[in-house]
Formats: C-alpha cells, structure tokens, sequence
C-alpha cells in the first residue's frame, strides 16, 4: 500500500512539474517566475531523491540476493545527483530581475550541494548567503551550518577551525529559535580549545 501511494505522489509531482515548465514557456517574462522555478526546483529536488531512494532499495535488494548466495557484493552503491535542481537553481540566481528569491535559490543550492557530498562549495553558498542577504530567514540556519562545518574541521584556516565556528554560532541572533542550539555550540568550541572561562 506504501508503494502505491508513493506512485500516485509520484505521478502527481510529474504532472505538476510539467504543468509549471508549459507556464514558463507561455509567459517566458513574468516578474512571478523566480517564485515558479523555486516551486519547480522544489519538485525536482523531491524526485530527485525518490530517485536515489528507488535506487537505494534496488541495491540493498541486490546486495541482499548476493550475501544469501555466499557471493561478493561487488555492485557500486548508488550517489545521489542533484544536477537538475542545481540548473533550475543556477537559472535563477543568474537573472537579476529574480532577486527577490536569490536567498531561497542559495540556500537549497547549498543544502543539494551539502547533501551530494561538496560541502565545500555548499558551505560557500552559505557564506555568500549571510554576507548578501543579512535579514534572509535562511540566515541562523546557515550559520549553524557554517558553524558545524568548522566545528568539524578544526585543521581549517590555519587550524583555526574552533575559533571560525564559534564566530558563525555567535551571529546567530538572540531572538531566532535556534539561537540556545548556537549558545550550546559556541560553548563546544571554547571547550575544545581550554578556554574554560567563555566555555561555560
């Protein structure tokens, strides 16, 4: 049952997908087009990770067969690409008359960079977001992303890791939700570097 409601969800997302892509090609300058491609970015994220999910079943399908016949699982484990909604995404960032949804586009292109594996270059879409955008909603969300991102790797900036994440956690503004989650963190970083005093 699981499985035929993910068809019909499915379906439905194709349909709606190319009922957006025929509105962009009746009305190709609109000022509401920034906000049509994040809706169709959106989708396309969606099944792109239903996707990789099929993909991700079908391996742990095979991987099983071979295990109960005593044979080598030799089969590449299935990545996860999110080329199409990165275009849709880069589309939009490269039309300034689209502006108002350049922090939504950054954003999500960095959480499918993130997700794909490069968190490098999503962690720079995260920088350029907080630097250009300084009230966009997405912005203590991509501090706390900055700030576990160094957090974790401590060797950058000239092993200055620690102190780069607590300086991405303290820009988390007091009164954002998630603001004791970037207080508990900072705290984490100071700790790590027996600065006991503003740990605590």
């Amino acid at each position: 049952q699981s499985d035929y409601y993910q068809g019909v969800i499915k379906d439905e997302r194709l349909r709606l997908m190319e009922d957006i892509r025929s509105m962009l090609a009746i009305f190709p300058v609109s000022r509401y087009n920034g906000e049509i491609l994040l809706r169709l970015a959106e989708l396309r994220y969606e099944q792109e990770n239903f996707e990789f999910n099929q993909r991700l079943d079908d391996f742990e399908r095979i991987a099983t067969e071979l295990e109960e016949q005593g044979k080598p699982v030799n089969i590449p484990f299935p990545e996860i690409n999110y080329d199409s909604t990165l275009a849709l995404y880069n589309q939009i960032l490269a039309n300034p008359f689209y502006r108002s949804s350049h922090d939504d586009a950054l954003y999500y292109r960095a959480v499918c960079h993130i997700r794909s594996g490069d968190e490098e270059t999503g962690i720079q879409d995260l920088q350029e977001l907080t630097r250009n955008f300084p009230g966009t909603p997405y912005f203590a969300q991509a501090q706390i992303k900055i700030g576990d991102y160094y957090f974790n790797r401590p060797y950058l900036g000239g092993g200055q890791g620690y102190t780069l994440a607590a300086e991405a956690f303290k820009k988390v503004d007091r009164d954002s939700p998630l603001y004791p989650e970037a207080v508990y963190k900072s705290g984490w970083c100071y700790f790590q570097q027996d600065n006991y005093a503003d740990a605590i």
